[in-house]
């Protein structure tokens, strides 16, 4: 009588892990790649990391003289969003000592990503 318990037990186990549902991971969906474009017709931007932390007294007119135009600064972070530089001028404007001077691009995606109720 001893015996028919666990074997009982163990059929009833048996039993519960038959009716459980075969998928226990939810589908992974493949997501594209980012659509990298520059937006067509305007002037280009340059991120604009300022070489000592802050920004320079003559920032605005070093900009100005290469031809562009001060977008945004971020003094706290020493950051600037600049616009209208040639590929040259920002050359000549990182050159100048001001800091590093790096082209900025718009990212945008492909399929529009549906909100998320939780």
């Amino acid at each position: 009588m001893n015996r028919r318990v666990p074997v009982l037990s163990l059929c009833a186990a048996f039993a519960v892990a038959a009716c459980s549902p075969d998928n226990v991971a939810a589908p992974v969906k493949r997501v594209a790649a980012p659509n990298l474009l520059a937006e067509a017709g305007s002037a280009p931007r340059h991120i604009v990391l300022m070489a000592a932390g802050a920004v320079p007294t003559d920032f605005t007119a070093r900009v100005e003289a290469l031809g562009g135009t001060v977008r945004s600064v971020n003094g706290a972070a020493g950051v600037a969003v600049v616009s209208g530089l040639s590929a040259a001028a920002a050359t000549q404007l990182a050159a100048s000592g001001v800091g590093n001077v790096q082209p900025d691009f718009q990212v945008s995606l492909e399929n529009a990503i549906a909100p998320v109720r939780a």
